[in-house]
């Protein structure tokens, strides 16, 4: 048994939705649906290819590093530190 994931685009209402296993969907960003899923860029004919284009040069989003993501919280900081 896979995943169920699909995308509705409604060119009435220039709307892209994902659908995940039939269950829940939430809107998303049309010109950048066409930049991470080219295949949908024919379909999306409402969105200008000016607009697809500025999309695809953003840089993609960086993630925390791991250094940020495994920083002791304050109280951990202040705790006198053992003899080893």
């Amino acid at each position: 048994m896979g995943l169920n994931v699909a995308y509705l685009l409604d060119p009435r209402t220039e709307t892209c939705v994902l659908v995940y296993a039939s269950t829940a969907a939430t809107s998303v960003d049309c010109a950048k649906l066409a930049r991470n899923v080219p295949e949908a860029r024919e379909f999306l004919t409402w969105v200008p290819r000016e607009e697809i284009a500025a999309v695809a040069a953003e840089p993609e989003p960086e993630e925390p590093a791991e250094a940020e993501q495994a920083s002791p919280s304050p109280q951990e900081e202040t705790k006198p530190k053992g003899k080893k």
